[in-house]
């Protein structure tokens, strides 16, 4: 017996012996369910970072299987290519905002039931001045308030 799936007929398995659906063919059919959902730029952009930062052994994995540390391992070769300049941090949350959409429509079509945390690490936070100290702040207000106009 055949059933229809995605245009593709197969035999009829169970769930246990039905081969689960890679991290590539999900982002693929997430792209496709968006597709006229959302602006044609936005949808190219996340086609692009879907495409190009999910590595093809990652990709290959099924999506039940994806572990956070191999998430993470995307997310830190991504924010720092070798030979390439670093990306902004921006841009990383843009590509952990892709992956946990992919992983989201997953979960909503039943493709996995794992829940993954999402942050993205980057070193724009530790470039970012930390506020001032009692002293500090006395110091820069004496300052401000002294007058030493023309």
């Amino acid at each position: 017996m055949y059933t229809v799936t995605s245009a593709v007929y197969e035999p009829n398995r169970t769930a246990a012996t039905r081969p689960q659906p890679t991290l590539g063919l999900v982002s693929e059919r997430w792209l496709e369910q968006l597709r006229g959902a959302v602006k044609p730029s936005t949808w190219s952009n996340y086609a692009a970072i879907a495409r190009k930062y999910i590595p093809p052994e990652l990709a290959a994995v099924p999506i039940s299987s994806v572990t956070n540390e191999a998430l993470d391992s995307l997310l830190s070769a991504a924010a720092g290519p070798p030979g390439r300049e670093k990306l902004s941090a921006s841009r990383l949350n843009s590509i952990n905002t892709v992956l946990k959409s992919i992983f989201d429509y997953a979960g909503r079509s039943g493709l996995c039931e794992l829940k993954y945390r999402f942050k993205v690490k980057s070193g724009a936070h530790r470039d970012a001045k930390l506020p001032l100290n009692p002293e500090e702040q006395r110091a820069l207000e004496r300052t401000l308030l002294s007058d030493s106009g023309p």
